[in-house]
């Protein structure tokens, strides 16, 4: 984005009686993210990006360029990554490469992108519960804190596959192995018992291919082409 296009920003905003905190809140971001925009220090994402055209009721070609395209020719957004071409017309993606062309649904497109965010927020604070949570076992336990709750940090990615596997509707996204390393670290450090419980291992491939089976069963829409293509 280039100093025209901040001023842009601003210029809309102000055409629009917001400031930039009311903006801000709209968006759901901060009210300094909203000055950096206008100020050419950072760049709004795809999301805010369409959510700004919508609420400014100009075309994304508008919107970054200042260009008005007649409407039978009008694409809100059109972008090229990994040898895949994405097209956003209307309440419709068009996604094209050497397997072929296909047509996504915006709104459910747009759902799935933010879903990703919240996926990624998700992590963050677990992780960060984690740390604190392992901080707190080891300066009020000593030594048992310290050498036995370690295996939280393996647990870690673990909440986000499931959310990212509810959303998704494929199970085969829940990270089965990380799960049955958490479960054997944890009954070996507070049990003690390190054997038989490596059997949980043996399970992995069953997971996988019983997971494979429902997923490829359940007829649902991938959005991972669209999401990979569009640069957040």
């Amino acid at each position: 984005m280039d100093i025209k296009t901040a001023d842009r920003l601003a210029s809309l905003r102000r055409a629009s009686g917001l400031s930039q905190e009311e903006l801000a809140d709209k968006l759901g971001v901060s009210r300094q993210a909203v000055s950096k925009w206008e100020r050419n220090e950072s760049s709004p994402d795809t999301d805010n990006l369409i959510e700004l055209s919508k609420i400014y009721n100009v075309s994304l070609d508008e919107l970054l360029f200042g260009e008005q395209i007649p409407q039978s020719d009008a694409k809100d957004d059109e972008c090229e990554r990994d040898g895949k071409k994405v097209s956003v017309n209307g309440d419709e993606i068009t996604v094209s490469d050497e397997d072929g062309t296909r047509t996504y649904s915006k709104e459910k497109t747009i759902r799935t992108m933010k879903n990703e965010k919240k996926v990624g927020q998700i992590i963050g604070v677990y992780t960060l519960a984690v740390v604190i949570a392992y901080l707190i076992l080891g300066f009020t336990l000593g030594g048992d804190g310290w050498g036995k709750w370690w295996f939280l940090f393996i647990t870690i990615p673990i909440p986000s596959s499931i959310v990212t596997a509810i959303l998704r509707k494929r199970v085969v996204e829940f990270i089965y192995p990380c799960f049955a390393a958490a479960v054997y670290c944890a009954i070996g450090t507070l049990a003690g018992i390190w054997h038989p419980t490596w059997v949980i291992f043996v399970t992995i491939p069953a997971f996988y291919t019983i997971a494979g089976i429902i997923d490829h069963a359940r007829h649902t829409d991938d959005f991972d082409a669209v999401i990979n293509a569009i640069d957040k």
